[in-house]
């Protein structure tokens, strides 16, 4: 995350959460050196952690032991199984998607081959499961066990979330309701379950773990329903390209809900623009698709269902108590309505 313009408030959650990687990079490195003894398998998987990261996944584990008031050191071995959860995903992901650079270096599949990203990102998997183990040392069995059945689902939806991806991208009558499946499992899955976590270990009520949890679903859709919208209005100076998601023909929720607003001569011309692919779609087609999703009130569409949903989200956290954490989660999914990149 970089700072946004929109406003200096968010200053402080940048700080935040600047802190909180801080602190768990450094471990991060630690544990895979201590679990890990192949150079074979220890290479590839530092290099890649040890790239500049938000690691914005433990931070908010981190945060939501405060939002509870309990000690965030309790709760290390749980923020760093997630996060490792997320890398391993992160590895798979750039095979599937033939990726070059993530986070501005080499990804591990070209650095050191589609192999070393396949089996390192299992490795990552083993030791996720070893430091959600970890958590026995400071919680009582059945509160780790519940934990485990949390991750355990948290990454089966994840896996699920991106095949239905790749399934609706192919899908000739995609939904709109299908996007929002996908994204709710892909993009919010990890979040959810990260919050929910933290929530039972630290033996929250049962309204506040499930206010948690939504909030993580609703974190998740709002910051890719905005990535959705920047597609389109992008610009070199945030590392996007105007009109990236119509060259590729992605069935985003603007895409989607065009093609179930639109009728007649219209819908045909959209559908015959978002079939073409790559350097296929020329400016002018790019330019009459954003017209269209603006005559068909798509744009402003998604931008009201993150907006209405970022509120709900806000609104679920008044079931905690006034702290810096609450202000922190409030601050986090305006930030995520509002980003600008």
């Amino acid at each position: 995350m970089e700072s946004n313009p929109h406003s200096k408030e968010f200053d402080l959650l940048f700080l935040a959460l600047k802190q909180k990687s801080e602190l768990i990079t450094p471990l991060l490195v630690k544990e895979i050196d201590k679990q890990i003894k192949d150079k074979i398998l220890q290479e590839p998987i530092d290099y890649a952690l040890e790239c500049p990261a938000k690691r914005l996944r433990p931070a908010l584990t981190l945060f939501a032991a405060e939002l509870i008031e309990k000690k965030q050191n309790n709760f290390i071995s749980l923020a760093l199984a997630y996060e490792f959860l997320h890398n391993f995903t992160l590895f798979h992901d750039d095979i599937m998607d033939n990726a070059v650079l993530r986070r501005g270096q080499e990804t591990i599949t070209t650095k050191f081959g589609n192999d070393s990203a396949i089996v390192c990102g299992d490795a990552l998997f083993a030791c996720a499961y070893n430091q959600i183990c970890q958590l026995k040392k400071t919680f009582s069995t059945d509160l780790v066990l519940q934990a485990v059945d949390v991750f355990t689902q948290s990454a089966i939806n994840t896996a699920a979330g991106q095949l239905q991806e790749v399934a609706l991208q192919k899908k000739e009558n995609a939904t709109l309701k299908e996007y929002l499946e996908v994204i709710r499992k892909k993009t919010g899955a990890l979040f959810s379950g990260l919050l929910e976590s933290t929530m039972i270990l630290g033996e929250a009520n049962k309204e506040q773990v499930q206010a948690l949890k939504e909030f993580g679903y609703l974190f998740g859709e709002v910051f890719q329903i905005q990535d959705d919208i920047l597609d389109l209005i992008g610009c070199d100076e945030f590392g996007k390209f105007k009109g990236t998601d119509i060259k590729e023909s992605k069935k985003t929720i603007i895409a989607l809900h065009a093609i179930e607003t639109l009728k007649g001569n219209d819908l045909k011309e959209l559908k015959k623009i978002l079939a073409k692919k790559g350097n296929d779609t020329s400016e002018e087609e790019i330019k009459k698709a954003i017209a269209l999703f603006e005559k068909s009130n798509s744009i402003n569409y998604a931008k009201q269902r993150a907006q209405s949903l970022t509120k709900k989200g806000k609104d679920l956290l008044k079931v905690f108590p006034d702290n810096q954490a609450k202000e922190f989660f409030n601050q986090l999914i305006e930030y995520a309505l509002n980003r600008t990149k």
